[in-house]
């Protein structure tokens, strides 16, 4: 057992795997993940890197369901770290057109299949700033497969683990 300190009350932590849920436009997403656990105060804290894995592949299966809200595309946008200033210009519009978005029923189809794409690039660990490198994934997104409500994730899926 790997046994460290809690950033709160500095008690003994040891490792575990616990549960992880989270909803985002109408769905709800879990994982099991890697997590700490302190002895003393009991606080909970999971491993950052499955955190943000967790969040991509929930963004990748929101954009693989063709979800164009602004609640989902404020996810996915954030999910995959991209500054707006970045983002924005693939998209063809302005950092602030970007941040209406967020607030928006409706978000065009097309940023939402770049916008994925570019999270599939991630996930496979191609380089962001290049959109071409997410040009191969966009033609999976012409036919969107429904989501379910609730979502089980791995956050390991596509990782080569050991």
């Amino acid at each position: 057992m790997d046994l460290a300190r809690c950033a709160r009350c500095g008690g003994d932590e040891s490792d575990l795997v616990a549960e992880r849920s989270f909803d985002v436009a109408g769905h709800s997403f879990t994982a099991e993940l890697p997590a700490r656990r302190c002895a003393a105060c009991g606080q909970l804290s999971f491993r950052p890197d499955a955190l943000e894995r967790l969040e991509l592949l929930a963004a990748s299966k929101l954009a693989e369901a063709g979800e164009n809200t602004g609640e989902a595309f404020r996810f996915m946008r954030r999910a995959l770290g991209m500054p707006a200033a970045e983002l924005a210009p693939l998209l063809g519009i302005s950092a602030d057109a970007l941040a209406r978005w967020d607030r928006a029923d409706y978000v065009y189809k097309s940023a939402v299949e770049l916008v994925g794409g570019l999270i599939l690039g991630k996930l496979k660990g191609e380089h962001l700033s290049d959109p071409s490198a997410a040009l191969d994934i966009l033609l999976a997104y012409h036919a969107p497969r429904p989501l379910a409500k609730a979502v089980r994730l791995d956050w390991r899926e596509g990782q080569q683990v050991g």
